[in-house]
């Protein structure tokens, strides 16, 4: 009786506890397995709304820019009032339009800064020296707007700044200086902030030459190193130039 007590109670320990350790092992991975695929449902949900979020912001930074562009053309555009003929001045101009503009003149505007900890709000006015931002601004760092740093001689609204503009506040070294080379013979310098997409480089360099802003345009070609570049790439260009502060892109005229 005793034996066959002993081997009973063996046979529960050696096989039955065996088979509870299986279980509980089967039970631990079923429940991280469970713990993954919630995971990644999540994920999945929240993926497209993040994609959306970038897609946004990327539209964002487009249009402002292409305010400042369209603006520019406004400008370049605009008669010189000094020399024209104070009758046809009359007969253009509408009076109705002209003491809008001069009531617009002094408005005040409302700028953000925004920098790595926080966002500020500066009133000020478009006719103010954009060095007004530094002296109300007390942080650190290169004041920016549209990766470009603001001219601090010129005023707010010749640096392209209008109301509700969003200033980047950006550290001195995130500055890459691009030389383009038109045909080896002009040379122009821009410098811009790393994170700047190379198409927005592009717009500016054409803006320099002062010719018409066009992604289509197939007779200005862009090199880096022997290799060609596309017009609307939108890379930022310290992943282009892998960080390098000065490089050079060579433009080819083709007609």
């Amino acid at each position: 009786m005793m034996m066959n007590n002993m081997m009973f109670n063996f046979n529960q320990m050696g096989m039955n506890n065996p088979m509870m350790g299986m279980n509980n092992q089967q039970n631990q991975m079923n429940g991280m397995m469970m713990m993954d695929e919630t995971a990644q449902n999540i994920k999945n949900i929240i993926q497209p709304y993040e994609n959306r979020i970038r897609e946004l912001e990327e539209i964002i930074k487009q249009k402002d820019f292409e305010i400042i562009v369209l603006k520019q053309k406004l400008t370049n555009n605009m008669p010189n009032i000094n020399n024209m003929n104070p009758m046809m001045m009359n007969m253009n101009m509408n009076p109705g339009n002209m003491n809008q503009q001069m009531e617009n003149k002094g408005k005040e505007i409302t700028l953000t800064i925004i920098s790595e900890n926080k966002r500020e709000y500066i009133n000020c006015f478009g006719d103010d020296k954009a060095s007004i931002l530094y002296e109300k601004y007390k942080g650190e760092g290169a004041l920016t707007f549209n990766y470009k740093i603001l001219n601090q001689y010129l005023t707010i609204k010749e640096n392209g700044i209008y109301n509700d503009s969003f200033i980047s506040v950006k550290k001195n070294k995130n500055f890459m200086n691009l030389t383009f080379e038109v045909n080896q013979r002009m040379i122009f310098l821009i410098c811009l902030s790393e994170d700047c997409p190379i198409d927005i480089a592009f717009i500016y360099f054409f803006m320099r030459i002062g010719r018409i802003i066009d992604r289509d345009n197939k007779n200005y070609v862009f090199f880096y190193k022997d290799n060609k570049m596309e017009i609307e790439d939108k890379t930022p260009i310290r992943d282009i130039f892998h960080g390098f502060p000065n490089p050079i892109v060579r433009v080819r005229i083709l007609n």
